[in-house]
């Protein structure tokens, strides 16, 4: 590497700028909000997995509309 350097192959090894503190804050900050919204597509994607599991009571929406009448006016049979 150095000899080509030597040699006066300009592209082989080359100067860098070393970011300021500021810039390493800009990209901390990018990376948070990435890692947020990572975070918040894995919660949605686990609670769409969830309410989709079979449960334990019957899946029409006639019964869903009865249990929810049930419970919003206090009806009978309601728990």
């Amino acid at each position: 590497m150095f000899l080509s350097f030597d040699q006066g192959d300009r592209t082989v090894c080359r100067e860098v700028r070393v970011p300021t503190p500021e810039d390493e804050d800009a990209k901390r900050l990018d990376t948070e909000r990435l890692q947020l919204s990572s975070e918040r597509t894995r919660h949605v994607n686990r609670i769409r997995t969830l309410l989709n599991l079979p449960s334990r009571y019957p899946r029409g929406q006639s019964s869903r509309k009865r249990r929810l009448a049930q419970v919003a006016t206090g009806g009978e049979n309601s728990r």
